[in-house]
């Protein structure tokens, strides 16, 4: 059951997660990116543009084919290929995602953000040693508030549960608010037999997870308010946001 919940709870979680992708894959273009010298460039800035936009949409199977148009007319955007990388990421094109950030890494060598996706691909294909190797140097940067979370979950499985522990436990301090982690660090407590320490941390995910679905439902009812209805209407459906 709870392996069913933790599904679920994945899947509710996208929105926050491309956020999140999307804030990484924005600072990893605005530092590596290189300036466009294509005779296609204008071209490219369109279907570049036309492809953030349906980031931020959520469409991104029409996002990937904007980003290959682009690169296809100026392959030596590093931030436009960044942004394509990280959008495979997020629809679990991992194969593909990979190649498109290892040629990062070729290009521009091998920076924190492009270690981050790297090492998440890593836990993917359950090579948990390269992932402990990629996350562990980032725990020590704010950037990447997640990497004790996923560099808990290597640990767990290189069958590390000590070290495991330890990374949950950070992780949980580091991100409060996230359920995502106290769940999992409530389900290490609880293999450990650890039960009071466990249920504690259910409890945490599931108050938290409230907060989260409320959030989440508001925010998507602002973004259709913006794009539907005159401002003073939007805004005071958006102003739910702010409400405490």
């Amino acid at each position: 059951m709870r392996d069913k919940a933790m599904r679920s709870f994945s899947t509710r979680c996208t929105l926050v997660r491309a956020r999140l992708y999307a804030c990484v894959a924005l600072q990893l273009a605005s530092s590596g990116a290189i300036a466009q010298t294509a005779p296609n460039r204008d071209q490219a800035n369109a279907h570049g543009g036309k492809a953030i936009q349906l980031m931020q949409e959520r469409r991104y199977s029409e996002a990937a084919a904007e980003f290959e148009q682009s690169l296809e007319a100026n392959p030596d955007d590093d931030g436009i290929r960044i942004q394509y990388a990280t959008c495979l990421f997020i629809q679990e094109r991992n194969r593909e995602a990979r190649r498109e950030f290892e040629k990062e890494v070729q290009r521009l060598g091998p920076r924190p953000g492009l270690n981050y996706f790297l090492g998440r691909l890593d836990l993917r294909a359950n090579d948990a040693g390269s992932a402990i190797g990629r996350l562990l140097p980032l725990t020590a940067n704010p950037a990447f508030p997640k990497a004790f979370f996923y560099l808990g979950l290597a640990y767990l499985a290189n069958g590390q549960a000590e070290k495991a522990l330890e990374s949950l436990q950070l992780a949980a301090k580091s991100n409060p608010d996230d359920p995502e982690v106290h769940y999992r660090l409530g389900r290490v407590y609880a293999s450990a037999g650890r039960m009071e320490d466990g249920d504690r941390e259910f409890e945490i995910y599931r108050k938290a997870r409230e907060i989260q679905r409320v959030v989440e439902e508001d925010g998507h009812a602002c973004m259709d308010a913006l794009r539907a209805q005159p401002i003073g209407q939007a805004k005071t459906i958006c102003q739910k946001i702010a409400d405490p």
